[in-house]
């Protein structure tokens, strides 16, 4: 029932009254209330009260007394209110709402005690005015409370009175409103958060209680619960209780969160087009659907569900699902998401020149878009990815702007960049960054990464210029005065590496002879300059004026390095000393190409039958006969020039060898083993050498189809090859010692020499010759040896005896030497060859005597692997008196072995005190040997634990290479004791090689003897899970040398059945879209014939293109089409590819482009092609056909 209105003056005019005036309202325009619609439910209300309240009153006081009484009566019609509904809503609410009310109570009181003291002088009015509302306040105590804010006045018009008075966006009384409100800034908060914010939603309340249409009356909306993104719906208590609750008490005990289900596309979803109605189903509906799915029969009694009574069906709502427990995971890891997005934009904001901030929250954009990896269900699509390489830019761009040049941001920038943008957007872009920051090196190495792998944009000049301009930004900053020497040590090691990356790229395009020329003029400088240049250059004068005299040397045609009898530049400059070469003719094997015709059947074919005999051929000279219209044969001082320095430090000159080796691609040294602009061995390997180890090609000689077992014929077990030999896999990655470089056969081996003997080979080892003989390299010397006897074993006592001699202290090479003889079998000259060895290092320098016990481990190697445990026991036993006891016999005391256990464990602690890590891992080696052969019971933790010790004090050495050789001396023993112990724990071994791996997990050692482990358990899981690189990761995982062995151990993996096509299809598939693989030529080229071998000839014909695409600088992909595809491609194809090696500028030694003109005449007048993509005046792109693998799905 609605409350009376005050009473009024009858003789007076009714006074309208205020509503209060929000933002968005319109100030009225009459002083007057509008009338409002009278409703039945109002009575008539009586004005007797108000007007004999308003009589006591002066005129003057009038307005601010009823605007007062008015206030006052807006606060109690809103405690009414509120206890009105917390009677409805529960005793708990009732108590909220009462304590507000006492609040309100204070409040109001506060509020009247103020305006009390406002007022003192209206004296004994304002205690009328107090009477009357004290005993206002006591009526509406005593009777029920009205729901109505309405109050109608004696002249028919009814006045509304707001309840949001607690809203802070109400204006003062006396303040005038505004008609709008124009916000153009918004709130930025919203994006960083992800909505709006709470508080500035206008407080509402939903009509229905709570209730959910379409929902039984038992469910409510749970308004306390939920994470704010949706609405939590929970079904009410049902019955008829007792309670003070009744049967709108929530049962909170069994209440359970649920959320409205999605309705699928055969679901009836209510919402039809052109309908005027919303669809409701009925209850009968319901049931009847729960009756025909069965959910009311009875539980099996089979059930392992038991017979305890289950959850009916009927308690949830067919509409409704219930949140489970991962859903809550879920709201608390989107909590996490956004505690960490607030905390790394404050700390951007607060340190805009921490780069790691910047991108620590350009990676968690990945986290907040698709979850980490272990939510991730699904692969990312290609929108999905490039949408947040999009955020990840902008990111990128603010953090630019506050740390301009930052070479780490710029890379990353131009990084993700290149996956979204075109290629003309993308060189435009490096254009301008290397015009603002040309002084930076790092940014160089980029750019030219760009530059060579851009297939729109790549021409060789072009590219090649780009190297040039490099090198001399390089040259500049060394030559540079004030430069420290550190620094300069830096910048020879980037120089080195940048010369011996473009040496590579000339090579691969086709320009062999320039390549070769190049470091024959940088290993000319380096072996043998005249005195007046041996300190090299401190300025750029000094630089010019070498290159000059260097310059007279080499147009003079005398002999250079790498060829018979030459004598080197010094004794050219200093003493007019040199040699001329004689002038060569043409090869045998040379044929021009004036007498192929178009009418030939396999025209391509027999052009390249004409084209492969010139490729790779060394440098020609002014006097030399070279091939008609071929400039690039004779190789000027011009054309090096530009490419050429001295190196000074120390380190630099270390690394020179190495970095000429892995140029010529014999071995694979230090840094260049996982690069994939140099890997190209098995790219230049025969293809039968291939078939005999890489391929799956299954020896069916060697299987046998039934096996006899007490009788009974059974099938055969059919095992790998890689069970039976872990050492099959050649392409290694492994450190360069005597073990690996001479190893025995049960051990792995770090060179494999091409099968195919060639000149251009053999010049490569005849300079490594020349410049071991001429430099002091002890290293460089071993990698010539052991590259000499791999290709003729019979030869090793000739070039050992040339090294010793001037080698003559180096006990690496004595023990090289020996190894070299036990290979062969000579096991009499090998220990011959260890005595003298021996005998001779006492008389050696300190610095040589440490290495003495590497020729003792390699001695008793041996001995164990021919089988001769007990030799290998006296050989221990013997280290402790030295040379002078060999060929005594020792006894196997336990005096005497306790006195060799304790002479190397002592050795192993003095040598690791003095930081000479490299004799200490063979001491140690050497205990664990001890300990395997002396002791009675093998355990393997026991006699290993010399080398665990060792390897857990080396992992916090900064040089891993000594922490990788304990590694690998641990294998070896454990590999030694579980061929030869059995049975052996494999789950150890496992431990350990699983280990080993996430520290080296790029080493073939340990990879093959992990998959040799494995392959006896026959579990290829664990092989899969270790080996297949994690390409999600932002880490530099997935080598070339893991991509290629993860592809080799999955074939090995079928064991004599059929090989699983698509998983090797998959890795080819990861490799070449891995960001640190896709450039690699060998693993196209693998890829490519890969799939010729499974008989994929349309796969194979998309794989080609890909790879022209993805390595536009590389001739040996184009050839590999005329090679093996002139089946698959037709004419106009492979005149396409022909057209693409002549556009991108690389070699083309029989040039047919004047006959293929003829052919694209003659195509054109039929109507059967187009005009020739080369010869014409304008440029134009060309255009492969499309491929429709390109555009994969992310990981």
């Amino acid at each position: 029932m609605a409350s009376p209105p005050p009473e009024t003056d009858d003789d007076k005019p009714t006074q309208a009254k205020k509503v209060p005036q929000f933002k968005s309202f319109v100030a009225p325009t009459a002083a007057k209330s509008k009338p409002v619609p009278q409703f039945g439910s109002f009575k008539p209300s009586s004005a007797s009260s108000a007007s004999s309240s308003s009589s006591t009153k002066p005129k003057s006081e009038e307005p601010r007394s009823r605007e007062y009484e008015s206030r006052r009566r807006h606060h109690d019609r809103e405690r009414d209110r509120d206890r009105e509904r917390s009677k409805r809503d529960g005793s708990s609410e009732r108590q909220r709402r009462h304590d507000k009310d006492d609040r309100d109570d204070r409040d109001r009181k506060r509020r009247s005690s103020r305006d009390r003291e406002r007022d003192s002088h209206r004296g004994d009015r304002d205690k009328d005015d107090e009477r009357t509302h004290s005993r206002r306040h006591r009526h509406r105590h005593s009777r029920s409370r009205s729901k109505s804010p309405r109050y109608k006045g004696k002249d028919g018009t009814v006045t509304l009175h707001s309840a949001a008075h607690d809203d802070p966006s109400i204006l003062p009384w006396d303040t005038p409103s505004q008609p709008y409100l124009v916000d153009r800034k918004g709130d930025p908060h919203n994006i960083t958060y992800g909505t709006i914010h709470r508080y500035n939603i206008p407080k509402y309340w939903r009509y229905g209680k709570g209730g959910v249409v379409g929902l039984g009356r038992s469910f409510k909306i749970e308004s306390d619960k939920g994470d704010g993104k949706g609405l939590v719906v929970g079904k009410t208590g049902g019955g008829k209780g007792s309670g003070r609750l009744g049967a709108r008490g929530y049962a909170v005990e069994e209440s359970r969160q649920l959320r409205v289900k999605i309705a699928g596309d055969d679901e009836n979803k209510g919402f039809v087009e052109g309908w005027n109605f919303v669809e409701l189903p009925s209850k009968a509906s319901k049931k009847k659907k729960l009756d025909d799915e069965g959910a009311m029969e009875d539980r099996d009694y089979r059930s392992i569900e038991g017979m305890q009574r289950g959850v009916s069906r009927l308690d949830v709502d067919e509409d409704l699902e219930e949140i489970g427990s991962s859903e809550d995971e879920l709201a608390a890891f989107d909590a996490n998401i956004k505690e960490r997005t607030v905390i790394l934009s404050r700390l951007v904001g607060a340190e805009p020149n921490n780069i790691d901030a910047w991108f620590s929250l350009m990676e968690h954009q990945e986290i907040i878009i698709y979850g980490n990896k272990e939510r991730r269900r699904r692969k990312v699509r290609q929108g999905e990815r490039q949408s947040l390489e999009e955020v990840k830019l902008g990111i990128l761009d603010k953090a630019l702007a506050k740390n301009e040049g930052n070479p780490r941001l710029l890379l990353a920038y131009m990084k993700i960049a290149d996956g979204i943008w075109e290629s003309p957007k993308i060189k435009a872009k490096w254009e301008d960054i290397i015009s603002k920051n040309s002084t930076m090196i790092a940014l160089w190495q980029g750019y030219i990464n760009f530059r060579q792998a851009d297939f729109v944009s790549f021409k060789y000049k072009e590219c090649l210029k780009v190297y040039e301009d490099c090198i001399d930004r390089l040259r500049g900053r060394i030559l540079r005065y004030g430069t420290p020497d550190d620094e300069k040590a830096k910048l020879e090691e980037i120089l080195l590496y940048i010369i011996t990356r473009a040496s590579a790229y000339m090579d691969q395009a086709g320009f062999s002879e320039l390549s070769l020329a190049v470091w024959q003029g940088i290993l000319e400088l380096q072996t043998a300059p005249p005195k007046a240049f041996a300190s090299g250059p401190n300025s750029l004068t000094d630089h010019e004026n070498m290159l000059d005299s260097f310059g007279a040397f080499w147009d003079s045609e005398v002999l250079r390095i790498g060829e018979p009898k030459a004598k080197g530049w010094a004794s050219y400059a200093d003493q007019d000393i040199g040699e001329f070469a004689d002038p060569k003719d043409l090869p045998e094997d040379y044929s021009p190409g004036d007498d192929l015709r178009l009418g030939d059947p396999d025209f391509f074919g027999a052009w390249l039958d004409k084209e492969k005999p010139l490729l790779g051929k060394l440098p020609a000279r002014t006097t030399d006969e070279v091939e008609e219209d071929d400039p690039f044969r004779v190789i000027l001082f011009s054309d090096i020039r530009s490419f050429l320095w001295k190196f000074q430090s120390p380190i630099a000159k270390e690394r020179l060898g190495d970095a000429f080796i892995a140029f010529t691609g014999i071995v694979a040294p230090g840094r260049y083993q996982n690069d994939s602009f140099f890997r190209m061995d098995l790219a230049k390997s025969s293809e039968a050498n291939l078939a005999k180890w890489f391929w799956h090609d299954t020896d069916v000689a060697d299987v046998k189809l039934i096996t006899w077992v007490d009788g009974l014929p059974m099938e055969s077990e059919r095992r790998g090859r890689v069970t039976r030999n872990p050492f099959l896999f050649r392409s290694s990655c492994l450190s360069l010692d005597s073990e690996t470089l001479i190893p025995s056969s049960w051990w792995f081996s770090s060179v494999e020499v091409p099968d195919q003997r060639s000149e251009r080979l053999d010049f490569f080892v005849s300079i490594l010759k020349e410049y071991v003989l001429r430099l002091q390299d002890e290293r460089l010397a071993l990698i010539y040896f052991a590259v000499e006897y791999r290709r003729n074993p019979g030869n090793n006592k000739k070039v050992a005896k040339q090294l010793l001699k001037k080698y003559s202290d180096s006990l690496k090479l004595w023990d090289a030497y020996a190894m070299s003889e036990t290979a062969q079998g000579n096991r009499e000259a090998a220990k011959s060859v260890y005595q003298t060895a021996l005998k001779m290092s006492t008389s050696f320098s300190s610095d040589q005597q440490r290495f003495a016990i590497g020729l003792w481990r390699s001695w008793i190697w041996n001995e164990i692997d021919e089988g001769h445990e007990d030799v290998a026991l006296g050989l221990l036993l013997t280290v402790p008196d030295g040379h002078a006891a060999i060929g005594k016999k020792m006894e196997t005391s336990p005096a005497a072995l306790l006195k060799s256990r304790r002479f190397l464990e002592e050795q192993q602690h003095r040598m690791y005190s003095l930081q000479d890590f490299e004799p200490t891992v063979a001491y140690a080696e050497l205990h664990s040997l001890f300990l395997f052969l002396s002791a009675k019971d093998k355990e393997p933790t026991v006699f290993l634990k010399p080398l665990d010790d060792l390897i857990v004090d080396l992992h916090d050495n900064s040089d891993n290479s000594y922490l990788e050789k304990a590694y690998l001396s641990k294998s070896r023993i454990f590999y030694h004791y579980a061929v030869t112990a059995r049975p052996y724990k494999a789950a150890v071994f496992r431990g350990f090689l699983e280990s080993a791996s996430k520290r080296f997990p790029d080493n073939t050692a340990i990879l093959s003897l992990f998959v040799w482990n494995e392959s006896r358990s026959k579990i290829e899981y664990r092989v899969r899970t270790m080996l297949v690189p994690d390409t999600t990761s932002n880490e530099e995982t997935g080598s070339i040398v893991k991509w290629v062995f993860s592809i080799w151990a999955e074939m090995q993996m079928s064991a004599g059945r059929k090989m699983n096509e698509n998983a090797v299809r998959s890795l080819f598939e990861r490799a070449v879209e891995s960001e640190h693989t896709k450039f690699s030529i060998q693993l196209w080229l693998l890829y490519l014939q890969f799939e010729l071998r499974q008989s994929q000839p349309k796969r194979a014909k998309d794989v080609f293109f890909r790879a022209v695409r993805a390595c536009p600088w590389s001739k040996d992909i184009i050839l590999s089409g005329f090679r093996w595809l002139r089946s698959v491609l037709d004419f106009g194809e492979m005149r396409k590819v022909y057209g693409v090696m002549q556009e991108r500028e690389l070699r083309v030694h029989v040039d047919i482009e004047e006959v293929l003109e003829e052919w694209d005449k003659d195509a054109v007048e039929s109507g059967q092609g187009r005009p020739s993509i080369i010869g014409s005046g304008v440029s134009r792109r060309i255009t492969l056909p499309d491929d429709e693998d390109s555009d994969m799905e992310g990981v």
